[in-house]
């Protein structure tokens, strides 16, 4: 019975030790599968951000090519503009059609009052500032074709503020041609008029002018210039002479 007994326990501390065993190896299995786990994750983690980096600089790179692109645009837009002018410039040397630089027929003739027409040149505040400091109106180039049709020694010249939207007058012309001064404005405003005080009055602001000057003039000037007909002359030059309390 003693021998019976203690074979039965030695079987029970064997099969004890065998699950002992069979749970630590599977204690480690896990352990290992585990590591694996984490080990991927990692991997996969690291995978992502490279991908991200890469695609932040694909995306980088595609601004940057983008902007360049845009630039070279911008400078090849108006690099053809320049030859498109000089190129106009050049066909108006040549065939005489250019607006003579010294008008002689008007030059001097301050006190002119009986204007047949009238020519508003609309820009910012700071253009109309430099208009004014250097008596010297400036325009694009394609205003030539404008300036031409028009007899300086009849023409009332104004000056629209866009931006405090008031009107300053009364000038004329006293030389008209491109580049009278090639260095002002920094050569952006080619067709040049040199004026000269006809009226000293004060600026008319817009709800002066939308009283005498009809809805497609008022809406014309807040985007480029604008040649009056007489009569428009003649109710801005009444509203010049109006003093300022009344108006």
């Amino acid at each position: 019975e003693d021998f019976v007994r203690m074979r039965d326990q030695q079987r029970k501390e064997a099969e004890i030790r065998q699950k002992e065993l069979a749970l630590k190896e599977e204690k480690m299995r896990w352990e290992k599968e585990k590591q694996r786990l984490e080990a991927e994750r990692l991997r996969f983690e690291k995978k992502q951000q490279e991908e991200k980096m890469m695609a932040n600089a694909r995306e980088q790179e595609k601004r940057r090519r983008a902007q360049q692109e845009q630039m070279e645009r911008a400078q090849r837009l108006k690099r053809e503009q320049m030859e498109k002018d000089q190129a106009q410039l050049r066909a108006r040397q040549s065939s005489s059609q250019m607006i003579p630089r010294h008008l002689q027929s008007f030059m001097g003739n301050t006190n002119n009052t009986n204007f047949r027409c009238g020519y508003v040149v609309s820009n910012s505040r700071a253009h109309v500032a430099s208009f004014l400091q250097l008596n010297l109106v400036g325009s694009p180039l394609h205003e030539v074709s404008v300036m031409e049709r028009l007899v300086w020694a009849d023409t009332a010249v104004f000056l629209y503020d866009k931006d405090s939207r008031r009107m300053h007058g009364v000038f004329i012309a006293k030389e008209v041609g491109v580049r009278i001064k090639p260095e002002a404005f920094q050569g952006n405003l080619p067709a040049q008029v040199e004026i000269a005080t006809s009226m000293q009055a004060a600026p008319l602001e817009f709800d002066h002018l939308s009283k005498v000057l009809p809805p497609l003039i008022m809406n014309t000037i807040e985007f480029c210039n604008v040649v009056l007909k007489p009569d428009e002359v003649f109710r801005l030059l009444e509203l010049y002479k109006t003093p300022v309390f009344y108006r």
